[in-house]
């Protein structure tokens, strides 16, 4: 894909345009967290943001611990 980017901005603007989107299903650890309260506070393309910063956030962390076990072998 030429440009990554393009799915969640268009993702963003899809949401942004419902009357009442549901909150975003991020992966675990992240579905522990109020969804619903996110997007009250800050919107609808706040939440998704989020949603998507925090998932990019724990697959860095989970490839840095996959790299500490290998090189404690």
């Amino acid at each position: 894909m030429r440009n990554p980017e393009y799915a969640v901005a268009r993702r963003l603007l899809a949401r942004s345009s419902d009357s009442d989107p549901d909150p975003p299903r991020p992966p675990r650890p992240l579905d522990r967290l109020p969804w619903d309260i996110a997007q009250t506070e800050f919107g609808v393309q706040g939440a998704e943001f989020m949603s998507e910063f925090g998932r990019v956030l724990a697959t860095q962390r989970q490839m840095q611990m996959r790299a500490e076990v290998l090189d404690s072998q």
